[in-house]
């Protein structure tokens, strides 16, 4: 066994293993797997808008009031007096 010096202790050397090489990786060729159902696709429905109660969007058939003006959502908009008569 071989010995060097490291400051002032004389340290045996490890004995150097050989290293294994392997050759490429062998891979099996990918198989395409075949369809197992002929089922229409998936539509979501959970994600579609559903009025889950009757009445639940009637508040958007109201204006929106800013200041003296009231808004509509098709786009009309009405002046009001300070009474809040159009």
């Amino acid at each position: 066994m071989k010995k060097f010096t490291y400051g002032t202790y004389d340290v045996p050397a490890l004995p150097i293993k050989k290293i294994r090489k392997f050759g490429p990786a062998k891979t099996a060729a990918v198989v395409p797997k075949p369809v197992l159902s002929h089922r229409p696709p998936y539509l979501c429905p959970e994600l579609y808008v559903v009025s889950s109660r009757p009445g639940a969007m009637t508040a958007f058939e109201c204006p929106s009031r800013i200041g003296s003006r009231l808004y509509y959502r098709d786009g009309r908009v009405e002046d009001v007096d300070h009474r809040g008569t159009a």
